[in-house]
């Protein structure tokens, strides 16, 4: 599961960075990229569980970190393009 959580947030990551974005939105949309970047990251140290536990509950404390970030993302360009009429 946490090895194709990886692979979903690096491929969204990937695709978002080739996403012309408004101005408005830019500084939002690379922290959105880094926070799935980072979220990537976290999910492989999850899978490795065997190996390191410390470290896959360090990616569990990332990951859910990061969806904190991510949904007040959202909320900022949601706001953005709202109060732009969009």
């Amino acid at each position: 599961f946490a090895t194709n959580l990886s692979s979903s947030y690096r491929e969204a990551a990937l695709k978002l960075r080739g996403l012309p974005v408004p101005m408005s939105i830019a500084s939002q949309h690379i922290k959105l990229i880094n926070s799935f970047l980072s979220s990537a990251q976290a999910s492989i140290a999850i899978s490795e569980t065997e190996k390191d536990p410390a470290t896959s509950f360090s990616g569990l404390v990332t990951l859910s970190k990061n969806f904190g970030i991510e949904k007040g993302i959202f909320e900022e360009i949601n706001k953005i393009l709202t109060s732009n009429g969009i």
